[in-house]
């Protein structure tokens, strides 16, 4: 008989000095689920240079020197806008960004969906577009992927979808998602098999489980709101 063998990453119970940790940290990397907080080994990811990676890389040292040549106005008016508007950690904890960071992100959330670069930030009174309305997915075991939404996008706003693979149906949570496409979500059902199948290859067999996220963007600012999850199970 073959042995079993069980791979259990270390847990720990938070102390009154540290209340949670995580991301990296040395050789070890913290981080939680619905068992709790939990220590693993930090294991170095491998680098295979994806056009898609190298893409990204490139645009976002062409932001970096961007930024240096910008004028002295424009650096004050993204720096005066960090100043005033912050981002949620893991931790669910206000994080601050310089207006260099606020300028590169929005403007690679831009080049995400072939928007305009902006030179100056959002208005103060800009908000993020309203999130989807009542997203709902079904997926067809290779055939379709169809993401249903109860109501049409309005310009500006467009919808970033992402997706994992196909995984087991006893999943409920996922982490590793790829890009897919942006759109302009119109009432009712949205097919976004050939830009599925152009990342994965195929649609996943019946009974597989697929996770899109969804990110709602201002394509003339960046501006995101929080994503949104969705699963559906092959059929």
């Amino acid at each position: 008989m073959n042995p079993i063998i069980l791979k259990i990453c270390a847990i720990f119970t938070p102390s009154p000095l540290i209340g949670e940790i995580r991301k990296k940290a040395g050789s070890a990397v913290f981080s939680r689920n619905h068992y709790g907080p939990f220590i693993r080994k930090r294991v170095k990811g491998g680098n295979p240079k994806s056009t898609k990676q190298t893409t990204v890389r490139s645009s976002m040292s062409a932001f970096s020197k961007n930024w240096k040549v910008l004028s002295e106005a424009n650096r004050l008016a993204w720096n005066a806008w960090a100043s005033t508007h912050s981002l949620k950690n893991r931790l669910g904890q206000d994080m601050k960004y310089t207006g260099e960071n606020w300028y590169i992100k929005l403007n690679r959330i831009l080049a995400t969906i072939s928007g305009v670069a902006i030179a100056v930030p959002p208005s103060a009174e800009a908000v993020p577009p309203a999130l989807v309305v009542t997203p709902s997915l079904a997926v067809v075991g290779g055939v379709s992927v169809i993401l249903t939404v109860g109501g049409a996008q309005v310009a500006p706003a467009e919808c970033i979808v992402y997706s994992s693979s196909g995984l087991s149906q006893g999943k409920y949570y996922n982490s590793n998602y790829r890009f897919i496409k942006h759109l302009s979500l119109i009432n009712g059902a949205n097919d976004i098999t050939t830009a599925f199948t152009a990342v994965f290859g195929s649609v996943p067999a019946t009974g597989a489980k697929i996770f899109l996220k969804l990110k709602s963007v201002d394509n003339t600012s960046g501006l995101e709101q929080q994503p949104q999850i969705v699963t559906a199970i092959a059929s």
